[in-house]
């Protein structure tokens, strides 16, 4: 009796935090799903996420949250407003529909549980390959316009103007990690295969900070386009007040001459002064109305922002975690995974291979991870000062994430995940001051194995003695 109460008074709770959430939607659809990502997991009955997913149904004549179309959110991510509008209108309301329909549904998977979720994603990366070709018949006449007017070729050109592109390669590219990611927290890849695993995580989110640069440096466009009209409209505003309140105090003067008397030049003061205000208020309600367009933007640009920030620190985080792993092949501190039916190239295109099916970000192969990854020219010591840098440019970031949190949001503390993160950099980080300790006494015969915080944030803990592996399915 006292467990079912426990657990009604929990679900009431979550069913409660479930109709408090707030979204706002300045934040789009990028900031819709970041939201879900947090929120969804904390939902452990049907009822609570049942209750998310009926405030989430969108159709032709719902609401997202209620706030807004699905289709305005979506445009607005895209930063449309800067953008040249292309002659076919209607390939841009296919590419919005293309878009509507993939953020609804990864909406709707990210309320299943973490091994339905996973699945689901790849179902989800075709609806970004569907995004894909719409955006490209959206982006071409804006980049063959450029193309001829600045007379380069194809392959010189960079592709900042496309913006459709940059926003389904940004989608994408956060669908991928999270499906390798849920693969960590699944404990679905053995110790030999974290190298592998966070060096593809290290160029998704590479990818990423590219697409958030070039969305917020469009936003600022947009922004700045938005203080210009703003600033016309309230010159327009005090122009036709002052030409108006001129023109009848002209007429009151006019009448006051006329008559003499005093009442003549009180209505003249009288009728300035409803001029003046009338004027003034005219451009006051201009640029108010203008300044809530603007704070709208500074709202979805300091989201973006935080967004950067962040995956910038988790991409510092993995590639130190990548080259911590070379220091320790290379020092004879891992173990060895012998798979004689089973090799490198097998295990990549196991785990990566259905990550193929998209085109946006290009995909990589096995040969690029053999290059990349090559440490022959490194001993442990450049390695493990490479890593503490990385673990240390980590920190740098959540620290600036934090401060940017506070200033934009007024959220004081770290969540859940920036905490492990942090962590994670530290723990790690002190690793490294070990083992250059240790390398420096010539002592070889020190053990790794790893845990994980956060569900997928590796952190390496020696022994003098070889610890458990970590599991892996079929192993």
């Amino acid at each position: 009796r006292k467990r079912g109460v426990v657990y009604l008074r929990g679900v009431l709770e979550q069913l409660q935090s479930v109709a408090r959430l707030d979204w706002d939607s300045s934040s789009g659809a990028l900031g819709l799903l970041e939201m879900l990502g947090r929120v969804a997991p904390s939902l452990k009955s049907c009822l609570s996420r049942g209750a998310l997913a009926k405030r989430l149904e969108t159709g032709p004549s719902k609401l997202v949250m209620g706030v807004c179309s699905p289709l305005a959110m979506v445009a607005s991510d895209v930063w449309l407003s800067p953008t040249p509008v292309p002659t076919d209108v209607d390939s841009l309301l296919t590419f919005l529909r293309s878009g509507v329909t993939a953020v609804t549904n990864v909406a709707r998977v990210k309320l299943c549980n973490r091994g339905r979720h996973r699945r689901r994603l790849l179902h989800c990366l075709e609806d970004c390959e569907v995004m894909a070709q719409d955006a490209a018949v959206v982006d071409y006449p804006a980049i063959a316009k450029a193309l001829e007017a600045q007379s380069s070729s194809w392959r010189e050109t960079p592709w900042a103007g496309a913006m459709c592109r940059t926003y389904t390669t940004l989608l994408s590219t956060s669908l991928q990690l999270q499906h390798l990611l849920l693969g960590c927290e699944l404990k679905l890849y053995h110790e030999a295969e974290l190298s592998m695993f966070y060096w593809y995580c290290d160029y998704l989110l590479g990818m990423m900070g590219e697409g958030y640069t070039q969305l917020i440096t469009s936003g600022f466009k947009a922004l700045e386009a938005e203080k210009k009209d703003a600033a016309e409209k309230a010159e327009k505003g005090k122009g036709g007040g002052a030409g108006e309140g001129s023109k009848g105090g002209g007429a009151d003067a006019k009448a006051a001459s006329g008559s003499g008397s005093k009442a003549g030049k009180k209505d003249k003061k009288k009728q300035a002064k409803k001029d003046k205000a009338g004027g003034a208020g005219g451009a006051a309600g201009s640029k108010s109305t203008e300044s809530k367009a603007s704070q709208a933007m500074r709202r979805k640009l300091a989201s973006l922002q935080s967004l950067a920030i962040l995956s910038e620190a988790r991409r510092w985080c993995f590639r130190g975690i990548v080259r911590l792993l070379a220091a320790l092949e290379v020092g004879g501190h891992t173990r060895e995974w012998d798979t004689k039916m089973n090799g490198g190239r097998e295990r990549f295109e196991q785990r990566y291979v259905v990550l193929h099916r998209v085109t946006l970000p290009p995909p990589l192969q096995y040969e690029s991870y053999l290059k990349s990854t090559d440490a022959s020219s490194f001993d442990q010591t450049q390695l493990l000062t490479y890593a503490g840098e990385c673990f240390q440019s980590t920190v740098m970031c959540l620290q600036h994430y934090r401060k940017h949190q506070h200033m934009t949001q007024g959220v004081v503390e770290l969540d859940a995940e920036c905490k492990a993160l942090m962590r994670a950099a530290m723990t790690n980080k002190t690793t490294v001051e070990v083992l250059k300790k240790e390398g420096d006494a010539n002592a070889t015969d020190l053990k790794v194995c790893f845990e994980y915080l956060g569900g997928h944030y590796a952190i390496a803990k020696l022994s003098r003695t070889q610890g458990p592996a970590s599991p892996i399915v079929g192993e």
